[in-house]
């Protein structure tokens, strides 16, 4: 599974701008029904602070919310890239400001 996630993942921060292309990677990615376990640190460090960056506000629409949750918070403890940590601590914001925490 993680070799297939992790190409619709590469893929889909490829095609970010081709809408069409986009929605139809994100519809496969969403079909593989993921959770927490699918999207571990190994998984993550596996790509570059900038497509990490890309990716957190991603991760929250492929999976169910209490399981994009945990990977943002998970996330925050084992980011090194200032950049992706704001990012992480934006939507954390963002998702506690809709109720969701």
């Amino acid at each position: 599974m993680n070799a297939l996630l992790k190409d619709l993942v590469c893929q889909s921060l490829q095609y970010r701008t081709n809408n069409d292309k986009f929605f139809e990677l994100n519809d496969r990615i969403l079909d593989l029904q993921l959770t927490d376990s699918d999207f571990d640190n190994d998984f993550f460090e596996s790509f570059d602070p900038k497509e990490r960056f890309e990716m957190y506000t991603m991760v929250v629409r492929w999976v169910d919310v209490p399981y994009g949750l945990k990977i943002l918070k998970d996330r925050l403890i084992f980011e090194t890239d200032w950049e992706c940590v704001k990012r992480l601590q934006s939507m954390l914001r963002h998702l506690r400001s809709q109720g969701f925490i």
